[in-house]
C-alpha cells in the first residue's frame, strides 16, 4: 500500500513537471517562442528566424529587414506606472535617435495587463523606418514588443506583429 502510494505520487509529480514545459501547439504556419530567461511566451510566423539573449528575443521576416523584438527588464526599486515609464521612453529615444513622428498613441492591453502602443516613424543615419511599439508593466518589469519595417514593407509584416501582440501570454 505504501508503495503504491509513493508511486502515484511520483507519477503525478512528473506529469506536473512535464505539463510545466511543454508548449500549447501553435497554429498551422506558426511557431512558438519562449525563453528560459523570461517569464513569457508567443506565436511568430514559422519561417521567421529566431535570436534569443537573456533580456530579448528577435524574430526576422525572411525576405526583409522587418523584425519584432520583444525585451524584458526589470524596473529595480522604481515603482513607474506604464504611462510615465512610456512618457520617458518616448523623450530618451528622441534624444539618442532624433524626431519620434509619432501616428498613434493609444491605452491598451497585453495579456490582460495595462499596457500602450505607440505607432511612430523616425530616420536613422538615412534610412526611414515605421514602427509600432507595445509597453507594459508586470511586477516590476518592463515589458517591450516592437515591431520595425521600412515604410515600404510594413504593411507586408504587419499581421505577424499582431499575431505575436494576440498570442503573447505571460507563464
Amino acid at each position: 500500500m505504501k508503495k503504491t502510494a509513493v508511486s502515484i505520487l511520483l507519477i503525478f509529480t512528473l506529469l506536473a513537471l512535464c505539463s510545466c514545459s511543454v508548449l500549447p501547439k501553435a497554429k498551422n504556419g506558426m511557431k512558438s517562442v519562449t525563453n528560459n530567461a523570461v517569464d513569457f511566451r508567443f506565436e511568430c510566423p514559422a519561417d521567421w528566424e529566431t535570436t534569443r539573449n537573456d533580456a530579448m528575443i528577435t524574430v526576422k521576416a525572411p525576405k526583409d529587414n522587418s523584425n519584432i523584438s520583444i525585451t524584458s527588464f526589470d524596473l529595480g526599486k522604481s515603482n513607474q506606472a506604464v504611462n510615465e515609464y512610456f512618457d520617458s521612453y518616448k523623450k530618451a529615444f528622441t534624444s539618442a535617435f532624433g524626431k519620434m513622428n509619432v501616428l498613434s498613441d493609444e491605452e491598451t492591453k497585453l495579456d490582460s495587463v495595462p499596457a500602450r502602443k505607440i505607432t511612430y516613424t523616425n530616420t536613422l543615419v538615412d534610412d526611414k523606418y515605421k514602427s509600432d511599439m507595445l509597453v507594459c508593466i508586470r511586477n516590476g518589469v518592463v515589458y517591450t514588443i516592437t515591431y520595425t519595417a521600412t515604410p515600404d514593407t510594413y504593411d507586408t509584416n504587419h499581421k505577424a506583429f499582431n499575431h505575436v501582440k494576440n498570442t503573447f501570454i505571460f507563464k
